[in-house]
């Protein structure tokens, strides 16, 4: 039987190691999905379970995966950063479709269409990495189909990609597709130059599993260069890996390859051995590959040892095995040893079957290999055709670029005397005009600027904030409850001088901005009864000290929040007699030259917000926002903005709001 190349695929292998975390991810899957939980949730566990579940399941968690992303991609009120996301979650599921079709080898050109598609969205929303892997999964397509040209274009490709990106694990797994196609072409020492790379890789990316099938590859080739020390030497390399691993099919390969290199060195003890512990693990894991290699093997041994007899009934079993898994290369290796042991046992009848199986088989094999040699130079002739004309293309392209340089030369030179003098003639009128326009530009910055400073003081804290605040103290100096009232007056009095301070200067830093909507936040919670919940979390990465922003950008923002969102949705479920528990979340991250600023609550929504307002006699109209937004373009246009997302449940009802700030920052040191 022939040694192969152990083909190294883009999906990871199945452990048993991982079934227990497989079998937690289905019991959380099947809660989202009586819950109605969020696609978004969904797909995340979905996502894992395609990858790690084993070989018969994890293509029904593909199909899911796709059916829920294509839905979800129909809606229009999806934001962008869902929108990424069920794209990527898509493009994953092409990428699984497209390696079931190529695996099972039912329809390669199928396997091609759905690796384009998961190409394309993966190039819409950038995903470079994801970019790399698809042009690998699409050269190993080519590769099946015989297009070894193609097949290594998209290999160079995904490996250009990969070495971008510092992708280890990529780059090991595309050198070895490279190493495997020289070793079909007969160029080992290609094949071993690429292997080796890939080895080296997978070892900086600590990856055992690619490690084990790259030894396991190297040692193919060293048996074929005829040096079957260094071939027996990688195999028991990658033996050791794979039983670290767990991985029983790849072991019971690996121990009859070492089995054969003893049995052709007439190490007959050795050799057995190998042989019959590989058909053991094979029985034991039920890798039917493995048990007609191993009986195979085990009868070639009986063959070497001329116990005829052992070695058909074998050979046998081997065949029985082979025809029942439909393996047309197996077949035809167990036929045509069994003809040779009933030849020399002079049974010619059996001899005579066996030759015409044999016959049969070869053929098969032969004509299959004759499709795919007359795909191959289909492809080829189309490749090199194309190759030709575009190469004509660009000849008489530069001829065209050329005439019409010599051409634009001799304009250049009248071209550029008018230029000059009309420059000349201009430079005086647009300069001082230029000076004029950018000096009234300044001054009149300079007024707006002042102009929205007070409005924004006044926006921050109006009247009505002030008169609820003194309000809510007396109301509990009332009722008895002094220690509280007097923490609740020293925190008033204690933002109130804050602001003030803040107010003489345009930019203040990040932690005193904290600390001011810290002190908000708290007397705006104790004012309504502790009734909500909030958070302000700060990036790690963020040095709050020696960051400047606009004073007070902020806070206009999270009173809108909290008297607008929350309080309007308490009153409304109170009313209704729903429980609910108001949240008020605040996350502050640099974002290269600005601070990213994201506001959300899980209040009433701004449709109904502003529904509530406009039903009220008398309500205050608060400008803070509107002054906000109108500083932040004063500030840096270009680098600032104010954005707001309607936040939406499973069942399309409105779950609040998130305002995302970008405000330009200064550094302090």
């Amino acid at each position: 039987m022939k040694f192969k190349i152990v083909p190294v695929l883009v999906l990871c292998c199945w452990f048993s190691g991982y079934s227990q975390n497989v079998d937690s991810l289905k019991k959380i899957l099947n809660q989202f999905s009586q819950a109605n939980a969020l696609d978004s949730s969904r797909c995340s566990v979905l996502l894992i379970l395609t990858e790690y579940a084993p070989e018969g399941e994890w293509e029904g968690y593909n199909a899911e995966l796709k059916k829920i992303s294509e839905a979800n991609l129909k809606s229009k009120t999806l934001d962008r950063s869902k929108i990424r996301f069920f794209k990527s979650c898509l493009a994953d599921a092409f990428n699984g479709e497209g390696f079931i079709c190529q695996t099972s080898k039912s329809n390669s050109f199928k396997a091609l269409e759905n690796y384009r598609k998961s190409l394309t969205l993966r190039e819409e929303i950038g995903d470079t990495l994801g970019i790399a892997e698809s042009y690998n999964n699409i050269g190993g397509v080519y590769e099946n189909q015989g297009n070894i040209t193609k097949s290594i274009e998209y290999y160079h490709k995904s490996l250009r990609l990969n070495n971008l990106l510092k992708n280890n694990y990529g780059i090991a797994i595309t050198l070895s597709n490279v190493g495997r196609i020289y070793s079909q072409q007969k160029n080992e020492d290609k094949a071993l130059e690429y292997f080796q790379s890939s080895l080296v890789k997978h070892r900086e990316s600590k990856n055992e599993e690619g490690e084990a099938i790259t030894y396991n590859n190297i040692a193919v080739v060293y048996y074929k260069m005829g040096d079957t020390l260094k071939a027996l030497y990688s195999y028991e390399k990658s033996l050791v890996l794979q039983d670290r691993l767990g991985n029983k099919p790849s072991k019971a390969l690996l121990l009859n390859n070492i089995g054969l290199i003893f049995l052709n060195k007439g190490n007959f003890e050795k050799a057995i051995f190998n042989f019959n512990e590989g058909l053991e693990i094979s029985e034991q894991s039920a890798y039917v590959k493995g048990i007609i290699f191993s009986l195979f093997n085990i009868g070639r041994f009986y063959t070497d040892k001329k116990n005829y007899s052992l070695a058909i009934f074998y050979t046998k079993k081997s065949l029985k095995l082979a025809a029942e898994s439909g393996s047309s290369e197996d077949i035809l290796h167990s036929s045509r040893a069994l003809k040779k042991l009933y030849q020399t046992v002079n049974n010619y009848l059996a001899a005579y079957e066996m030759s015409e199986l044999s016959s049969k088989m070869h053929d098969s094999i032969q004509n299959e290999y004759a499709k795919k040699e007359n795909i191959r130079r289909q492809f080829q002739y189309e490749f090199d055709e194309k190759e030709r004309i575009l190469g004509q293309e660009q000849e008489a392209e530069k001829e065209i670029q050329k005439a019409l340089f010599i051409q634009k030369q001799q304009y250049t030179v009248i071209v550029f005397v008018l230029i000059v003098f009309v420059l000349f003639t201009t430079f005086s009128a647009i300069y001082f005009r230029t000076v004029i326009v950018k000096r009234k530009r300044e001054l009149a910055y300079k007024l707006l600027v002042k102009d929205s400073e007070i409005k924004a003081l006044q926006a921050q804290m109006n009247p009505h904030f002030i008169f609820n605040s003194l309000n809510s103290g007396l109301e509990l100096v009332r009722t008895s409850q002094k220690e509280k009232a007097l923490s609740y007056l020293t925190k008033f009095s204690k933002l109130i001088r804050m602001i003030l301070e803040s107010s003489n200067k345009k930019m203040i830093s990040l932690t005193e901005e904290i600390q001011i909507l810290e002190l908000y936040i708290e007397l705006e919670n104790m004012r309504f009864g502790d009734c909500f919940s909030y958070s302000l979390k700060v990036h790690k990465d963020l040095d709050a000290d020696n960051i400047e922003i606009p004073a007070l950008i902020t806070q206009p923002f999270i009173e809108n929040a909290i008297l607008h969102g929350l309080q309007n949705k308490r009153s409304t479920c109170s009313e209704e007699g729903k429980s609910y528990k108001p949240q008020l979340d605040i996350t502050l991250k640099r974002m290269d030259s600005y601070l990213k600023c994201v506001i959300e609550d899980n209040g009433i929504g701004r449709k109904k917000a502003n529904e509530i307002k406009s039903k009220k006699l008398f309500h205050h109209q608060s400008l803070g926002m509107e002054v906000t937004k109108s500083r932040l373009n004063l500030v840096d246009e270009n680098k600032s903005s104010v954005n707001f997302f309607d936040l939406v449940d499973s069942n399309e009802e409105s779950a609040g709001t998130r305002v995302e700030l970008n405000i330009p920052i200064n550094e302090m040191f």
